[in-house]
């Protein structure tokens, strides 16, 4: 088995703790057959946790490199924002570790995100872009139109 590196989370990257939960369950087969004596080994719990955890941010991942990205553009904002709110407010587990997870995080979300809602560079980039013409972007239309008015 080839040698593998631990990956560590870093704070201000949304997609680093599902890379670090990731590179923990790749050896986890290997790790359990080793010793179950090791003094940090998690439980069967926590390891059913930790996959429930990644499934919950899998969807982080793909808006996070979008608009990371050298040709990210402000109409990529809104949309991925739209997408990930609409995951985090779906009921789909029965665990509560992962209820709490989802809702804080989609409090997260709204936190440092809400600004781009009623920021009418992102909602103006939105609506002009052609590949969002077709989906259901939300927007403040009102607060829109008052800022295309007043531009013109």
């Amino acid at each position: 088995m080839p040698t593998q590196r631990l990956q560590q989370d870093v704070s201000v990257r949304w997609n680093s703790t599902q890379y670090m939960m990731l590179s923990l369950l790749q050896p986890k087969s290997p790790l359990s057959a080793a010793d179950h004596d090791l003094p940090c080994m998690p439980s069967a719990n926590q390891w059913a946790l930790m996959e429930k955890a990644v499934v919950v941010l899998s969807p982080f991942e793909e808006p996070t490199r979008a608009v990371s990205a050298a040709t990210a553009s402000a109409a990529d904002v809104i949309p991925a924002i739209t997408v990930l709110k609409r995951h985090l407010s779906r009921e789909e587990s029965t665990d509560a570790g992962i209820k709490t997870m989802k809702r804080t995080l989609l409090e997260a979300v709204t936190e440092r995100f809400d600004y781009a809602e009623t920021e009418p560079i992102y909602s103006v980039a939105t609506l002009v872009d052609p590949r969002y013409k077709e989906r259901q972007v939300l927007f403040d239309s009102k607060l829109l139109l008052r800022y295309i008015i007043a531009q013109a």
